[in-house]
């Protein structure tokens, strides 16, 4: 094996190691750009070309495969909130999440998903700038949304919040559920 060989791998693990692996221990990074990060590394480094050295894609597709359900088995009826926002073509699906519950109206739709289902809730007393799942759920008891971040990770909703979220991503979605409620309030005159 060449000298720079042995160099790209040795930067490789040291950029792993000491960096990449504290910044997603501390959740400085998700696990999404770590794993986007480490590939990026593999690829440019060529490591590839060693056998010691395992393809990080491999083990992260791996895991997805092993851990996809892991949220969604322990929410029966919840649906993938980040699945949608990732479908939207958006690097971070968090940063989507993170500005549908900016929106006022989120707020109040979610408030009141709530109020009719948990009587655990507590309003947000003030609003909350860099509103986040994991802050929403914690400071208002709220048990229509669960998020967790890193491995198994991702926010899921109820599916009336996921419908929600779904007419605030798609103008197309929200012309559908505006025909398919104006066609069964026709049907209901009609009767």
């Amino acid at each position: 094996m060449s000298k720079s060989a042995i160099q790209n791998q040795l930067w490789y693990i040291v950029a792993n190691e000491q960096y990449l692996k504290p910044l997603l221990e501390n959740e400085k990074i998700s696990e999404e750009v770590y794993n986007e990060v480490l590939e990026k590394l593999y690829n440019e480094f060529e490591i590839w070309k060693y056998s010691k050295i395992r393809n990080p894609s491999i083990e992260v597709n791996k895991k997805k495969l092993e851990s996809k359900h892991d949220l969604a088995e322990q929410n029966p009826g919840f649906v993938s909130l980040t699945g949608m926002a990732r479908n939207t073509g958006d690097k971070s699906p968090g940063y989507v999440i993170q500005s549908w519950l900016r929106a006022e109206t989120t707020i109040k739709f979610l408030s009141l998903w709530e109020r009719q289902h948990n009587d655990k809730f507590a309003d947000l007393v003030a609003k909350e700038p860099n509103l986040t799942p994991k802050i929403w759920i914690a400071e208002t008891h709220a048990i229509g949304m669960t998020s967790r971040q890193g491995k198994n990770g991702g926010t899921y909703a109820d599916k009336e919040i996921a419908m929600h979220f779904m007419c605030w991503l798609s103008a197309d979605m929200m012309l559908n559920m505006i025909k398919k409620y104006l066609e069964v309030m026709n049907d209901e005159e009609n009767n």
